[in-house]
């Protein structure tokens, strides 16, 4: 389901146009006001990317990538989303093991990089390989993160590299791929392109301009802290980060679903 908070109201969006969305997992806003929803395996076993807009209290439902008229979708297991400056969607598909783009105005979808091999592999789209990827978010230069057991940078052009982590998963701050990630799935980059990444067993990694990676929030726990020192805090299971302020001009933090 899709779910709306709106002046301390919680709605679920109707299903619109007949559509259903069966495990909607990824959402991102686009600049245009819609919102981009990633709907994971559908009951065919295929994956769908929809546009939702309301328009005049109606929510209305445009499917941008998935089975129309019979036709198989190119997405299987569609998961992190993310909208960039130009109005592109870029997103993970973590079943197919690629990297897609929609392009804006047409919706035109293509792979953007990865050869579909569950592998870990740097370079352009035809050799580069992807494995298990999730959270995605976009730097100031325009350049793709993606999230797996390692932090990828994909440049403008598609083309895949290693910043940081060395693809075996267990939690170890250093510098680059001397430092490793455990299970990362969410993820956040501020204004300075500094990372936060989420680790699902409780834990908050920083990830600086530099490559040098260190531990915010360690206590890895089911339980978590309403307020508390990051020394001593304890959260559970982050899935989704966020980097802003609720009022503008004020001071911006991290926000984190759990």
């Amino acid at each position: 389901a899709v779910r709306v908070v709106r002046n301390g109201q919680v709605s679920t969006i109707p299903p619109f146009g007949g559509v259903v969305t069966y495990h909607a997992i990824g959402i991102a806003a686009h600049h245009d006001g819609s919102f981009i929803v990633a709907d994971y395996s559908t009951t065919d076993g295929r994956g769908v990317v929809h546009r939702l807009r309301e328009v005049g209290g109606v929510w209305v439902n445009q499917t941008l990538v998935g089975p129309t008229s019979g036709n198989n979708s190119p997405l299987k297991g569609p998961q992190g989303l993310v909208v960039d400056v130009a109005g592109n969607i870029l997103g993970t598909d973590r079943l197919l093991n690629f990297v897609f783009r929609i392009e804006a105005g047409t919706n035109a979808f293509s792979i953007f990089s990865g050869n579909g091999t569950a592998r870990w592999a740097d370079g352009p789209q035809a050799t580069s390989m992807f494995k298990d990827t999730n959270a995605v978010a976009i730097d100031s230069r325009g350049h793709l993160v993606v999230t797996n057991h390692r932090i990828r940078r994909i440049s403008p052009e598609g083309v895949a590299s290693t910043f940081a982590g060395d693809g075996v998963k267990r939690t170890a701050d250093g510098v680059g791929p001397s430092s490793s990630f455990d299970d990362p799935a969410a993820l956040a980059i501020d204004a300075g392109d500094t990372l936060y990444v989420g680790e699902i067993a409780g834990r908050v990694r920083i990830v600086y301009a530099n490559g040098v990676v260190r531990t915010l929030i360690a206590t890895s726990t089911n339980e978590f802290s309403l307020r508390a020192p990051c020394s001593i805090a304890r959260i559970s299971s982050p899935h989704g980060f966020a980097w802003g302020s609720p009022t503008f001009g004020t001071t911006q933090s991290l926000y984190i679903v759990e």
